[in-house]
């Protein structure tokens, strides 16, 4: 048989001259590979009565690919993130093999357009209003970081506003006169008014009164911030 038609002529250049020569590829990765190809070999002699030294490139078809996934899915419970590392790794070789022998450009790009597994999204859940009041209830409103973290919770609800955006913002950025309102600022320099109910606004004036923020000098000062006094992290 012409190594134009060898699976195993390819297959072994790949995994021992290229990925470690050309690549530089770590021994792990390597191995990862090796891994997948052994995975699919196994599910051509079990599911297509395939026998390894029997295969050639053209046996090879996008129908096999796709079943070749399912089969990971289906009968060895891979979940969809690593039956998709797999079939990276053959796409992987199809493209090192369409530039080297382009009679099989055809079949390559057909492979290649096999599409990954994907997992449904998960429906996004919201809270009711007496599981949001139990959230609030476990704050220790005693303490001054508690009376902080009360009010900051509040506010983020109320306001919509991204975790970022309330770490950004400062004493200047918060109305709490005639129609209670923050301004929020946001990625490229995009800013926004946001209304906020009279509870928060309450909430916000007396933390503000409490950590002496309504001083002029405070203007440009975080609202939230840590015991350094610098503004909340997005992990903090």
């Amino acid at each position: 048989m012409a190594k134009q038609q060898d699976f195993a002529y390819y297959l072994t250049n790949y995994l021992t001259v290229y990925l470690s020569g050309t690549k530089n590829f770590s021994i792990h990765t390597i191995h990862s590979y090796r891994d997948a190809f052994k995975l699919l070999l196994k599910y051509c002699e079990e599911e297509l009565q395939l026998s390894a030294g029997k295969l050639r490139l053209h046996m090879i078809t996008p129908e096999m690919i796709s079943g070749f996934i399912q089969w990971l899915k289906n009968s060895r419970g891979n979940s969809d993130a690593t039956a998709n590392q797999r079939l990276d790794v053959i796409h992987a070789f199809f493209k090192y093999l369409q530039s080297r022998e382009p009679q099989f450009l055809l079949q390559c790009q057909q492979i290649l357009a096999v599409e990954r597994a994907r997992s449904p999204k998960p429906a996004v859940g919201f809270l009711s209003v007496s599981e949001l009041q139990l959230i609030f209830d476990q704050i220790d409103e005693s303490t001054l970081n508690g009376r902080r973290d009360a009010t900051l919770l509040r506010l983020l609800y109320d306001s919509a506003a991204s975790v970022q955006e309330l770490c950004d913002l400062r004493v200047r950025d918060v109305f709490l006169d005639n129609n209670p309102h923050i301004l929020l600022h946001g990625k490229g320099n995009k800013s926004r008014y946001v209304l906020i109910v009279t509870d928060v606004a309450k909430r916000v004036s007396a933390y503000i009164s409490e950590n002496h923020l309504n001083r002029p000098e405070a203007m440009d000062m975080p609202i939230f911030f840590n015991q350094q006094h610098k503004k909340l992290t997005r992990a903090g």
